[in-house]
């Protein structure tokens, strides 16, 4: 047998080196994604249905370096979060918070780990395992390789995906420019532009177009599906913050047609932590950490970033902070909120812990008239959903979008005064009013779309670069929801209730009885239209134990039957504790079938019938005769865990006439 030469012998050795370090890499690698304390989630306790934060970390790096995040910073910053009381979610719990309607932790927190870096899961496993910290790892398909010293590889990702630390999305592959080295042509990125040629215009057709994202989507997801045990659910769009005005639509259109077709959630936005439950789950936004953030400076921006509020003032201490913009640069002058577009580029800029408000009462002052337009948003959910005022020059109008639809014109105003013209807005329920320098416009209160139920306060002006938007001396408070029972005798409970009727939401009118004469029915009729005068939802309660909806019963004198159904917002029912919980579902179902609000009166012996049956009830609102004090909290969890508990109404000092929103 004839010996190796030397050179032979180097290269075997070499070989053997390597096979061995790749080896035991693997092995490293493998161990860490396994070692620790796993994460643990009591989700039959959970309740919340407000929303989640996610913050992102571009890198893990054993020892501190320029513009990256350190493991040190890491096991800080995971510290801090558990102390504050957050807790991790994964992203099943996002999607089914979005599409099942599934409660949350308190103060819900999505950990990302961008960029697929190997030190991400190493350094990170390291310290996730200690207290059972969940995260998403999320990784280009390009970079996906058998073997590779810096970023996870396939074997990688095959054990992150069984592992109950980690969840695996895709960030696609990766940052592609296009439209490059043309003097006439803006650069832009593989997702967010047309192909174009030298002079600017397309240089390929919608289809085209469509065809090219699709590939990059299918290219983004299979690598991923044919490693893990089921396909990616999540998807981070690059660059973020794309979808504005500057997008063109039918690609945006595409972006959005084949996300959905492939990911179950995706982030396509930065800069802000936190995704309320009427966000998009397809346009949801995450805050990257900086890497010379200390704990302490997470923790506020956190608190900034995520905290609910009840009013928004700059002469009461608020500051321009207040407002989350992307593609607007937002400041604060003396008393106004100023608005500019940043290259011709604007987007409605949000009110920090407005995403759940629904009623609410604002008021401003615009000095000058401009030929631009201004905008106020109210129950602002995504572009497509929204209620608006626009003021252009000296007119005003009142619009609204519903998903689906067109933007519709409620009311189109002049406004035949100079300024300076102090506006006031009220939105209660489904009236809207503005009033200029204390008149009303138009016929008063008007109605709006019951779709829009909740939202953001927004402020906005058209994309003309170098326009200042100012918005003066704004006052923003948000109206809390105060119900109120009306009696059935010949004295108002308006005289017996100490609110002010400006202060009451929505009003429930006891119906009349079949066999009641016409005093009953008149006091049907007056009780609607004082409720409707002072803009208050006007919801009909059949009688305690009654599941059957008979639209006779809706009538309102001197109104057609046609009329009076325009005038009723929602129907009550008042179950009794032994009533078929089944059949009050199918009820209130069908109450929402017919266009109106679903709602439910429950007394705490039927709130505990309810809760040992297992049934949800598909109702908006729940009023219920007891206050959050006065349950116990084995009865109140499995309640709040199955129905929204921002929608309960508890009995205050006024039982069975006042209802107030809190208290959980």
């Amino acid at each position: 047998m004839r010996a190796l030469s030397k050179d032979t012998w180097k290269i075997l050795r070499s070989c053997l080196q390597w096979v061995f370090l790749i080896g035991l890499c693997v092995f490293i690698v493998q161990l860490f994604i396994e070692r620790g304390r796993p994460p643990q989630f009591d989700r039959e306790s959970w309740t919340q249905r407000d929303g989640f934060t996610a913050i992102s970390y571009g890198s893990l790096t054993r020892d501190e370096k320029p513009g990256l995040n350190s493991r040190q910073q890491f096991a800080e910053h995971v510290a801090a979060i558990e102390k504050a009381g957050y807790q991790w979610i994964t992203s099943d719990d996002v999607i089914s918070f979005y599409r099942d309607g599934e409660p949350l932790p308190e103060k819900a927190l999505y950990l990302m780990m961008e960029g697929g870096r190997k030190d991400s899961v190493i350094f990170g496993q390291e310290i996730m395992g200690k207290t059972g910290v969940h995260a998403s790892l999320f990784t280009t398909t390009t970079s996906l390789k058998s073997w590779n010293n810096f970023f996870v590889t396939k074997s990688n990702v095959a054990a992150l995906a069984k592992s109950p630390f980690w969840d695996v999305g895709s960030q696609g592959r990766g940052l592609l420019p296009i439209n490059e080295n043309m003097p006439k042509v803006t650069p832009g990125y593989f997702l967010t532009d047309f192909l174009r040629d030298s002079t600017g215009l397309p240089a390929e057709t919608e289809e085209q177009m469509r065809d090219r994202l699709a590939a990059y989507y299918k290219e983004s997801f299979e690598p991923l599906a044919k490693l893990m045990p089921e396909p990616p659910k999540a998807f981070v769009m690059m660059p973020a913050n794309s979808f504005n005005g500057s997008m063109p639509h039918a690609v945006k259109e595409a972006n959005r047609d084949l996300v959905q077709q492939y990911f179950q959630m995706a982030f396509s936005r930065e800069g802000a932590a936190f995704n309320s439950a009427v966000d998009d789950r397809f346009a949801l936004t995450r805050l990257q950490i900086k890497p010379d953030w200390t704990e302490q400076h997470l923790m506020e921006v956190l608190s900034l970033r995520t905290a609910k509020r009840t009013r928004f003032s700059l002469a009461e201490g608020d500051t321009a902070d207040s407002w989350v913009s992307f593609r607007t640069r937002v400041e604060a002058s003396g008393q106004d909120i100023v608005l500019t577009p940043q290259e011709g580029r604007a987007d409605p800029v949000i009110l920090r812990g407005s995403n759940l408000w629904d009623n609410v009462s604002l008021s401003m002052t615009i000095a000058q008239k401009e030929n631009v337009d201004r905008y106020v948003y109210l129950r602002y959910a995504t572009p497509s959903a929204f209620l608006r005022v626009t003021l252009h020059g000296a007119r005003l109008l009142v619009q609204e979008r519903v998903p689906g639809q067109g933007l519709y014109t409620i009311a189109d105003e002049t406004i035949s005064i100079q300024p300076p013209w102090r506006f006031d807005i009220l939105l209660k329920g489904n009236r809207l009013k503005v009033l200029l320098d204390g008149k009303a416009l138009g016929p008063g209160f008007l109605p709006v779309s019951p779709t829009l139920r909740l939202g953001a306060v927004a402020l906005g002006t058209d994309d003309v670069e170098g326009f200042e938007g100012r918005f003066g001396s704004l006052n923003i408070v948000r109206i809390p929801s105060l119900w109120r029972i009306e009696s059935t005798g010949n004295v108002s409970s308006g005289s017996v209730a100490p609110a002010m009727a400006q202060e009451v939401t929505a009003c429930v009118v006891p119906l009349a009885a079949r066999t009641s004469g016409s005093s009953d029915a008149e006091r049907v009729s007056r009780q609607v239209l004082r409720a409707r005068a002072e803009g208050s939802m006007t919801i009909a309660a059949l009688a305690p134990g009654n599941l059957v909806l008979d639209d006779s019963m809706l009538l309102i004198a001197p109104f057609s039957i046609e009329q009076s159904r325009r005038l009723w917002d929602g129907i009550m029912v008042q179950p009794l504790a032994q009533s078929s919980w089944k059949d009050v579902a199918a009820t209130l179902k069908a109450i929402a079938a017919a266009g109106y609000r679903p709602v439910v009166r429950l007394t705490r012996e039927a709130a505990a019938a309810l809760a040992a049956s297992d049934i949800t009830l598909p109702a908006e609102h729940y009023l219920l005769d007891f206050t959050r004090a006065e349950i116990p909290g084995s009865l109140w969890t499995p309640l709040a865990h199955r129905h929204n508990r921002n929608n309960f109404l508890y009995a205050t000092a006024e039982k069975g006439v006042l209802y107030a929103a809190g208290g959980n």
